[in-house]
């Protein structure tokens, strides 16, 4: 298992329970510790993505893309995140 699983398990159920300071903290964290890691940012990045921050998740998801230009999950989840942040503005 990856070490930032379990931080992010437990940022996980911070956003359950409405702690959303705490799930950002730990999403940091883990973001800056393995921001050259691909699949921490694209787990870090979904996380941020299904609660509600688009914008974060969407710089982890760039940041993927740099990292690995040939990714397609980056890809596709930074093209979610963009037409879901779209969405709510229109």
């Amino acid at each position: 298992m990856y070490p930032w699983k379990n931080i992010l398990a437990m940022a996980h159920h911070h956003a359950q329970s409405a702690d959303f300071h705490s799930m950002r903290a730990l999403c940091e964290q883990v973001a800056l510790n393995y921001r050259d890691h691909v699949l921490a940012l694209l787990d870090v990045g979904v996380l941020w993505f299904n609660f509600g921050f688009i914008s974060d998740a969407t710089q982890c998801f760039e940041r993927v893309t740099q990292l690995d230009p040939h990714d397609s999950r980056a890809t596709a989840s930074k093209s979610r995140a963009i037409t879901s942040a779209q969405t709510v503005f229109i």
